[in-house]
């Protein structure tokens, strides 16, 4: 209950800053990361920080497009890069994950046809990841999700001009369902 991590992102085309408190938030420090990676997104079970971070191209030190999930006990900042959920497409953006207990959930948004919602799903702590296609979760800024146990996810989908779907599974990601259509 007294540690905690803080993305800051200082705006376009600058590199997310972590911070991390162990002391429930009463001090903050500049946690260095992964050595050409920049954090995406975070999310936590009581065991374990897990973060999507980008990988940088080695020649332009530009943000690739290639994903990679990184974890870290809690309480001891000890980053490490854990197997790839998938192979990323070249134009996937907008990385989300979600985490419960052992059960880890990452997916992105494809940019080009067939536009597809990879989902990849770790029922151990992410050391390997099972993947399939979600087309009840397409989305033009992609898909933040959240679970609440092992077999309830949510998901919040942007479509652009204000407008947007909420989504459900109770299996764990395998079917979802969208709210509005229920």
């Amino acid at each position: 209950p007294l540690d905690g991590y803080e993305l800051l992102d200082p705006g376009y085309q600058k590199t997310t800053q972590l911070y991390a408190t162990f002391d429930g938030g009463r001090n903050w420090h500049h946690e260095d990361f992964i050595a050409d990676e920049t954090v995406e997104r975070i999310t936590s079970t009581p065991s374990t920080f897990y973060i999507i971070g980008g990988v940088k191209c080695s020649t332009t030190n530009q943000l690739c497009l290639r994903w990679q999930l990184s974890s870290s006990p809690v309480a001891q900042s000890r980053w490490t890069k854990d197997s790839r959920p998938y192979d990323f497409g070249h134009d996937s953006i907008y990385p989300a994950i979600a985490a419960f207990g052992d059960s880890v959930w990452v997916t992105t948004q494809e940019q080009s046809k067939p536009y597809l919602t990879p989902l990849a799903t770790s029922t151990n702590s992410g050391r390997t990841f099972r993947v399939r296609s979600v087309p009840n979760l397409p989305s033009v800024a992609g898909c933040g999700i959240s679970a609440t146990s092992v077999t309830t996810i949510w998901a919040r989908c942007d479509d652009g001009n204000m407008a947007g779907d909420i989504g459900y599974s109770n299996d764990g990601g395998v079917h979802w369902r969208n709210l509005a259509n229920v």
